[in-house]
């Protein structure tokens, strides 16, 4: 194991616009070298018969290997306007434009992959876009402090959907795949899986994989879907009581989700189960309200 590294480097300019409000545009970037990355270093090749029979090691099973092999790359494009208005109103918009890229998002599975290569003799195929790859997010905070120490706040939020990896529950390849800390095996890719029109019923075109011939690796790449995005309003009003000279109560509250927007989690992605695969069964928090007392001293 190495120690990783992470380098950071950009380019901004900003510039005032008339006497209350900034812009700014920058190019923003980084590149991890070091990661840490897994594989399995007892990996049977693909083939008909009793994997161990085929593995480097047939006195063992899978060989869960960490390594520091992994490499990261981002760059992105990130504009800010900040501008006061009269009247207490004060307003923040950030936007970026981003791609992030690595072999391997995390140490462990998440929802979106496995984290762990098809075929841990060829790390190359895993090259794609980051589990977390939002490739572009708006953002915008209003503040107002109106009369008598009240403050109402407003955050908006829009991005688009994180990617995610198409998987096979059982082991096309033979390879010892979809069994433990292991990766699992991917489907062929037969078409274009993007649709016009995304629902929770139908979130891609299924039919644009396939399950790859027996004993052998499906072609379909890692992250090669996108998930639902997000739009989100949360708002708050909060109002503050001087009771002494150090001594003041702030009654807040605060509401999460306003739009009661239907915020959804991934779809199901396994392509050897066609009555789920490409559907979403679950979401986010719905719309949230909470009462806050803060009492500084």
């Amino acid at each position: 194991m190495v120690t990783g590294s992470l380098q950071h480097w950009n380019l901004t300019l900003e510039r005032e616009v008339g006497a209350s409000s900034t812009v700014s545009v920058g190019y923003v970037a980084s590149k991890g070298t070091h990661l840490n990355r897994s594989r399995d270093l007892n990996q049977a090749a693909p083939g008909p018969g009793e994997v161990f029979l085929r593995r480097p090691l047939p006195a063992f099973g899978s060989i869960f290997f960490t390594e520091s092999g992994g490499n990261s790359a981002y760059h992105s494009l990130q504009a800010t306007w900040n501008r006061r208005f009269a009247g207490g109103v004060s307003l923040l918009a950030a936007y970026t434009w981003a791609k992030s890229i690595d072999d391997t998002s995390a140490f462990l599975a998440t929802n979106a992959d496995s984290n762990f290569p098809q075929n841990s003799r060829d790390y190359g195929a895993e090259r794609a876009r980051s589990s977390y790859d939002v490739r572009q997010r708006l953002s915008a905070a209003a503040v107002w402090s109106a009369w008598r120490g009240v403050e109402v706040r407003a955050i908006a939020t829009a991005q688009t959907g994180a990617p995610f990896t198409p998987i096979l529950r059982f082991d096309n390849s033979n390879t010892g795949n979809a069994s433990g800390n292991v990766g699992y095996d991917r489907p062929n890719v037969a078409g274009d899986p993007r649709l016009s029109e995304r629902t929770p019923e139908r979130w891609f075109h299924t039919s644009a994989f396939t399950i790859a011939p027996p004993f052998t690796f499906g072609n379909a790449g890692r992250n090669i879907v996108d998930g639902p995005g997000l739009v989100n309003l949360d708002l708050a009003v909060a109002r503050t009581f001087p009771l002494r000279e150090k001594l003041k109560l702030t009654a807040e509250a605060q509401a999460f989700n306003v739009t009661n927007t239907a915020h959804f989690n991934l779809p199901e992605r396994y392509a050897d189960e066609p009555s789920t695969f490409g559907r979403i069964f679950s979401a986010r928090a719905p719309r949230q309200m909470q009462l806050v007392l803060r009492l500084h001293f």
